[in-house]
């Protein structure tokens, strides 16, 4: 957008002027303000944000104990940079440490799968932030359903509550499916979940997938109702002197006509392997993903909570506030990758779309939060050291500017800088961090796919 020049020098002046009030400590009759570079556009608005001190975390799932987190509460303005339709602020937090983000870490493998892509959930948290009744596992089914559809209603400004996504396979069929009776627990017993897989990028590689869940979890209880079932009775395996459950071969065939069969089949008709702990539940349709769990739970193996990119990228998206779920990737940001991902949907040259593209990082960690008034995309980019962290810094902001989203339809022909009001960021050692806010609820998501935002040489 053009700016008529004699707006533009009334703007100006106006920001001298501010900044001379600043200077001079106000008038005494109205509060000090710091100046803020604004830059004009029909469809963009700049308020400050002010971020309430909320701890994202479990009600009654066991993890280490959650640390307050420091005031968020944005700075003055140093970088004022200008762009067409965003402001840019500088973010001073500091990581928050011993969240039930790290938690779920450490109950995860360190593998290739894990590391390619992981979700991590607070559902628990998000729900006892935002103010809502928790619900206890076994209430009558159509309850539960209600509940679901109170939250997804729930006016938040484009933030959701994750709906215990776990395990991945179920997701879809919370509100179909009753299993409470056979396996003592429900998609109401899961406070926090994570969920890895390798299946966008495996290649020639088995698929793998990992999904674990915190909360209302009891072993006696789940056998106890199992031996009460009418229904198929699994196999009792054992690894390291663990024992847990396992229906069908594990080998991931389909057998369609036990499609959502009692007790615990999928869609698919997939049988599960499942290990119930106390406050733990983890579940898989693969052999051999169970033993990779016993064998971290027994400390034989490392956990991605020993990764330490991992853990810093969790620790500084865990510092921005209420944040509902953490998407961790090392794969997805070059240009073949996305090209390959978005299945031939755009080319290279949409991509590049003739800027600069990002320098080399090694992994990338998006979030959704909510800071009690709009919801935002936390953003922590790993890089091999600080300079570059810096170069990207400058270099992200730029692409923000410059290049529209790839993807098809009309809503994605403008730039990001169309979809984009707030950016309020800063480089901590070898991490970039940010907090992203959309100008329309609900796109912060953009972050979390393969996009032409982040993608690098």
């Amino acid at each position: 957008m053009t700016v008529p020049k004699n707006l533009l020098t009334t703007l100006v002046v106006i920001g001298l002027l501010s900044m001379i009030a600043v200077a001079c400590g106000g008038t005494g009759a109205e509060p000090t303000v710091t100046a803020t570079t604004v830059i004009l556009d029909a469809h963009a608005t700049s308020t400050s944000t002010v971020i309430p001190e909320i701890v994202a975390g479990p009600t009654d799932a066991p993890s280490p104990p959650t640390a307050v987190p420091p005031d968020t509460t944005p700075t003055p303005v140093q970088r004022q940079e200008q762009h067409e339709s965003f402001t840019v602020h500088d973010l001073d937090i500091e990581p928050l440490t011993g969240s039930v983000f790290e938690t779920l870490l450490s109950k995860l493998p360190d593998n290739q799968a894990t590391r390619e892509y992981t979700r991590l959930g607070d559902v628990a948290g998000v729900i006892a932030a935002l103010g809502f009744d928790p619900l206890r596992p076994g209430i009558p089914h159509e309850e539960q359903t209600q509940y679901f559809e109170d939250l997804v209603t729930a006016d938040f400004n484009g933030f959701f509550v994750p709906l215990w996504e776990w395990p991945a396979e179920l997701r879809d069929y919370q509100s179909r499916l009753d299993i409470y009776p056979d396996m003592a627990f429900d998609w109401i017993s899961v406070d926090q979940f994570a969920h890895s897989d390798n299946f966008t990028f495996r290649g020639d590689a088995q698929p793998r997938s990992y999904d674990v869940a915190l909360g209302a979890f009891d072993p006696a209880a789940t056998m106890a109702a199992l031996a009460q079932c009418d229904c198929d009775q699994p196999e009792i395996r054992e690894h390291g002197g663990i024992e847990y459950f396992a229906w069908g071969d594990g080998n991931g065939n389909a057998e369609i006509q036990r499609r959502l069969a009692r007790p615990y089949y999928d869609v698919l008709g997939r049988g599960p392997h499942l290990l119930i702990r106390d406050g733990e539940a983890y579940y898989t349709v693969r052999d051999g993903v169970i033993d990779e769990h016993i064998d971290v739970i027994q400390g034989t193996s490392p956990s991605l909570a020993e990764v330490e990119e991992y853990v810093s990228a969790v620790q500084w998206i865990a510092s921005m506030g209420i944040v509902n779920e953490i998407t961790l990737r090392n794969k997805g940001f070059s240009l073949d990758e996305i090209v390959q991902v978005r299945r031939g949907q755009v080319t290279t040259a949409e991509i590049v779309q003739e800027t600069s593209l990002l320098m080399p990082f090694t992994m990338v960690a998006t979030g959704i939060g909510y800071d009690g008034e709009r919801s935002f995309s936390g953003l922590v980019v790993a890089h091999e050291d600080a300079a570059i962290a810096e170069s990207n810094l400058k270099l992200l902001l730029t692409r923000l500017g410059t290049v529209t989203p790839a993807r098809r339809g009309s809503s994605y022909a403008r730039r990001w800088s169309y979809l984009v009001d707030r950016v309020e960021i800063q480089t901590s050692g070898r991490f970039l961090i940010a907090r992203i806010y959309f100008t329309l609820p609900g796109t912060p998501w953009l972050m979390d796919v393969p996009n032409s935002l982040l993608v690098h040489s």
